[in-house]
């Protein structure tokens, strides 16, 4: 009875010892290997404008050791400004429990917040506005399991206001449509109002809230002798910041030889210059934010970053409109477009 006990110790000595060497041996020769975490990004972009901001978002995963197909996946979608499938696209994320989300712009990330209540996944918002949006509680501690890259709209288009009156003194009556149902709209509107008082120009602030209005608005302008603006800046929403709206306001600058400033596109052939952010660059500050979320950090602490703008001026519409650019204001833009 001894001798049995003896050996059936022995035998699980020799089975328990010799599966841990074995386990250790492989591990040191790379035999035996821990199955790396492949982590799936949910990738949601609705405004064309903004789709280089997924491709350097990527590159700086990459540069961050993320290896797409090895240790992470993206599931990126494509809309604009389409309401229902970027619902159903949200919760395609959610459901398949994605273990990140990044959206843009403002609308969509307002969305993906709604569609991500309830659950652990964390949400990662790029070119968004965060005045007036309801996204974070505040830019220094987000908190909601939400933080990101903020477009900054209220600076901005105090810049745009001061740089065309900088470069069109004579322009007093400056044309703003803009969209009253756009979360940031009152906001940049209360900042921009008095910054026109104190130059001495007068807004002509006119509401539209479809692509229709718009067309009509700007129909009927150009039947007076006047059409009664000497500028136009523009907001980025989204009427006025869609490829649709740009080019009808594009077109009656153009017919008119009206000065424009155009916030949201620097591919505007009408556009006199441009103050935007880089939305590749805003891409790469994403990745930042994701790369610490995926190391454990609760995406409610991470305080949220603004994009920079630059200036770009295009020359050629200058010379079209008879407008000399000051050698200062050349140099100060990052893009001189002959």
């Amino acid at each position: 009875m001894n001798k049995k006990i003896i050996w059936g110790v022995l035998v699980i000595v020799f089975f328990v010892g010799g599966g841990v060497f074995l386990r250790y041996s492989g591990w040191q020769s790379g035999f035996f290997k821990e199955t790396p975490k492949v982590y799936r990004i949910g990738v949601l972009n609705g405004l064309g404008l903004f789709a280089p901001t997924v491709d350097g978002l990527k590159q700086r995963m990459t540069e961050l050791g993320y290896r797409e197909g090895e240790n992470i996946t993206y599931e990126i979608y494509q809309t604009n400004f389409e309401l229902e499938k970027e619902k159903q696209i949200l919760k395609k994320f959610v459901d398949e429990k994605v273990d990140l989300i990044v959206s843009s712009p403002t609308e969509v990330s307002q969305e993906a917040k709604r569609a991500i209540a309830g659950t652990n996944i964390p949400l990662v918002f790029v070119n968004a506005f965060t005045e007036g949006s309801g996204l974070v509680e505040s830019v220094s501690y987000p908190g909601g399991n939400v933080t990101g890259v903020r477009f900054p709209g209220p600076e901005l288009i105090l810049l745009n206001l001061e740089t065309l009156h900088e470069i069109v003194p004579q322009a007093k009556r400056i044309y703003v449509p803009y969209d009253p149902n756009y979360p940031a709209s009152q906001l940049i509107l209360d900042r921009l109002r008095p910054a026109a008082v104190a130059l001495h120009l007068t807004l002509v602030e006119v509401q539209v809230t479809s692509f229709e209005e718009l067309d009509a608005e700007l129909a009927k302008r150009s039947l007076l002798k006047d059409p009664g603006v000497d500028a136009i800046i523009t907001m980025a929403n989204t009427i006025t910041a869609s490829p649709r709206g740009t080019a009808a306001i594009g077109r009656f600058a153009l017919a008119h030889k009206i000065p424009y400033e155009s916030t949201v596109s620097s591919d505007n052939p009408s556009g006199l210059f441009f103050i935007i952010p880089d939305p590749f660059e805003a891409g790469t500050q994403a990745a930042g934010f994701v790369d610490k979320i995926l190391r454990g950090i609760p995406a409610g602490t991470i305080s949220v970053t603004s994009q920079e703008a630059y200036l770009s001026i295009n020359y050629k519409v200058a010379q079209s409109l008879g407008i000399t650019i000051s050698e200062g204001l050349l140099a100060r833009a990052k893009r001189v477009i002959h």
